[in-house]
C-alpha cells in the first residue's frame, strides 16, 4: 500500500517536471489576473469621473436657485418646488435602472443615463417659466437617478467583498465635483443688490440678471453648458469600455446567495435602509440647497455677499470631499458600523453648534463656518458606508440599490419643502429643520443596528 502511494507521488512529481505546460499555465493565469486587476482600476476611474459630473449636476441647483428665480421673475419660494421635480426625476430614473439591471448591458445603462443627464442640463437655465424649469429639471434628474443606482451596483460587481474603499473613492469623486462647483459657478451667478427698504422685517434682495451678448440667453447658461460637455465626454469613455472591455459576470454566485436569504430579514433591512436614505438624503439636500440662501438672509451673523455666501458653500463641499477622501483610508481600518456611528454623532454635535448661532453671531461668527465644515466632513461617508454595511447582511443587487435610491429621492422631494417655504420669512427654520432631521437619522440608525445584530444569526 505504501509502495503504491510513493509510486503515485513520484509519478505526480515526475509529471510536473516533465510537463512544462504547468509553469506556462501558471504564468498565463498570473498575467490574466494582472490584466483583470488593471482593467478594474480603469473602470473604477471612469466610474469616478461619472460621479464627478453627478456632483456638478446636483450642486449647481442649490447655488443657482436665486438666479433661476430672478431669471423668470418669481420669488424663491415659487421656485422651491424644483426640488420636488428633481426628486421625482431621481425616483423614476432609479426605478428604471433597478428594473433594467440584469436585463440589458450595464454599460449601456450608464451611457444612456449620462447622456440624459448632460443633454437636459443645458436647458435648465434657459427656462422661461416655472413649469418649463420643473420639467427640464425632472428629465435631467432621471439620468442622475439611473446613474447613481447602477453606478453603485457596477462598483459592487467590479470589486465584490473588497468594495469598501473603492465605493468610497467614487463617492469622493462625487464630493470633489460638489466642492469645485461653487468656485466654477461664482462668476456666472446673478449679482445681489441689497435694498434699504424692508418689508415685514425681511430684507429685500434684488438680483441683476446678465445675458450673453446679443442674445436672450442668461449668462448663467455658460456654466451649465460646460458641465454638460464634461458629462458627454465621460459617457464617451463608457462607450470605449463597452467596446473594448468585458465585465466579468459574478451575478450567478451573488444571486444564489440572495435566494438563500431569509425573506423577513432581507425585507426588513431594505425597509430600514429605505428610511435611512429617505432621512439622510432629504436632510443633506435641504442643507446643501438652502445654505447659500441662508447665508445671504437677514440673520445676525449672516447677511453675506454673493462671494462670501458662495465661499461658505465651498467650505461645506470641500469638507465633504476631505471627509470622503479620509473614509477611503478609514474603510480599510474600521468596520462600516463603527464609521457610521462616528459620522452620525459628530454630525449631530456640529448641527447643534450651528443652531447656537444667535449666541455667538457677533462675537465669534467663525464658529458657524466651523460647524458647516465639521457637518460636511462627518456626513461625507454615510452614503457609501450604508451600502457597505448592507452588503454585510444581504446581497445588494440592482433592485435593492434602487430601493435605497428611491428612498433618497422621496426624501429629497419631501424634506426640503418646509425649508424652502419658510427660509425667506423665517431663515432660522433652516437650522431647526436640519437638527430635527439629524436627530431622526440618529435614532433610526441605532434601531437598525440593534435589529441587525439581533436577527442576523437567525437569518443565517
Amino acid at each position: 500500500m505504501s509502495e503504491n502511494c510513493s509510486d503515485a507521488t513520484a509519478d505526480t512529481l515526475l509529471a510536473k517536471v516533465v510537463d512544462p505546460t504547468n509553469e506556462i499555465k501558471n504564468k498565463t493565469e498570473e498575467c490574466s489576473n494582472g490584466k483583470t486587476e488593471k482593467s478594474r482600476y480603469i473602470k473604477t476611474a471612469v466610474l469616478g469621473a461619472g460621479y464627478l459630473t453627478m456632483g456638478f449636476n446636483l450642486t449647481i441647483l442649490g447655488l443657482a436657485i436665486p438666479s433661476l428665480a430672478q431669471n423668470i421673475n418669481v420669488t424663491i419660494d415659487q421656485v422651491a418646488p424644483v426640488i420636488i421635480s428633481r426628486g421625482g426625476g431621481y425616483l423614476l430614473g432609479s426605478i428604471a435602472a433597478g428594473l433594467l439591471d440584469g436585463m440589458i448591458d450595464i454599460h449601456l445603462t450608464l451611457i444612456a443615463s449620462l447622456m440624459c443627464m448632460s443633454c437636459f442640463l443645458v436647458f435648465i437655465p434657459m427656462a422661461t417659466n416655472t413649469v418649463w424649469l420643473f420639467i427640464v429639471t425632472a428629465l435631467n434628474s432621471i439620468g442622475l437617478g439611473a446613474f447613481e443606482t447602477i453606478g453603485n451596483v457596477y462598483c459592487l460587481h467590479l470589486w465584490g467583498p473588497k468594495v469598501a474603499p473603492f465605493l468610497q473613492f467614487i463617492h469622493f469623486c462625487y464630493c470633489f465635483g460638489c466642492a469645485v462647483t461653487p468656485a466654477l459657478a461664482k462668476p456666472f451667478l446673478n449679482e445681489i443688490e441689497r435694498s434699504n427698504v424692508t418689508t415685514a422685517a425681511v430684507e429685500t434682495l434684488n438680483y441683476e440678471v446678465h445675458y450673453i451678448e446679443e442674445t436672450s440667453i442668461p449668462y448663467l447658461s455658460i456654466i451649465y453648458i460646460i458641465m454638460a460637455i464634461v458629462g458627454t465626454l465621460v459617457s464617451l469613455l463608457f462607450v470605449c469600455l463597452k467596446l473594448f472591455t468585458k465585465l466579468k459576470n459574478g451575478n450567478a454566485q451573488r444571486e444564489q446567495k440572495r435566494k438563500r436569504e431569509q425573506k423577513f430579514f432581507r425585507y426588513s433591512i431594505l425597509c430600514f435602509l429605505f428610511l435611512l436614505y429617505f432621512v439622510y438624503i432629504g436632510a443633506e439636500v435641504g442643507f446643501i440647497t438652502y445654505l447659500y440662501t441662508f447665508a445671504i438672509s437677514d440673520v445676525p451673523g449672516m447677511r453675506y455677499s454673493k462671494d462670501s455666501a458662495t465661499d461658505m458653500s465651498t467650505v461645506n463641499y470641500v469638507s465633504v470631499a476631505v471627509g470622503q477622501f479620509c473614509s477611503i483610508i478609514l474603510a480599510k481600518k474600521f468596520s462600516a458600523k463603527v464609521l457610521l456611528v462616528l459620522d452620525v454623532v459628530v454630525l449631530l454635535l456640529s448641527t447643534i453648534l450651528m443652531l447656537c448661532l444667535p449666541l455667538y453671531a457677533t462675537s465669534a461668527p467663525v464658529l458657524f463656518w466651523l460647524g458647516v465644515g465639521i457637518s460636511g466632513f462627518s456626513a461625507a461617508s454615510i452614503y457609501g458606508m450604508a451600502f457597505v454595511w448592507a452588503e454585510k447582511y444581504i446581497v445588494v443587487n440592482g433592485r435593492a440599490a434602487s430601493i435605497f435610491i428611491v428612498g433618497g429621492a422621496l426624501g429629497e422631494m419631501v424634506l426640503p419643502i418646509p425649508v424652502g417655504q419658510l427660509i425667506e420669512s423665517f431663515p432660522m427654520s433652516f437650522l431647526y429643520f436640519s437638527l430635527g432631521y439629524i436627530m431622526l437619522l440618529t435614532v433610526l440608525m441605532f434601531v437598525m443596528f440593534r435589529f441587525a445584530s439581533r436577527y442576523s444569526n437567525r437569518a443565517a
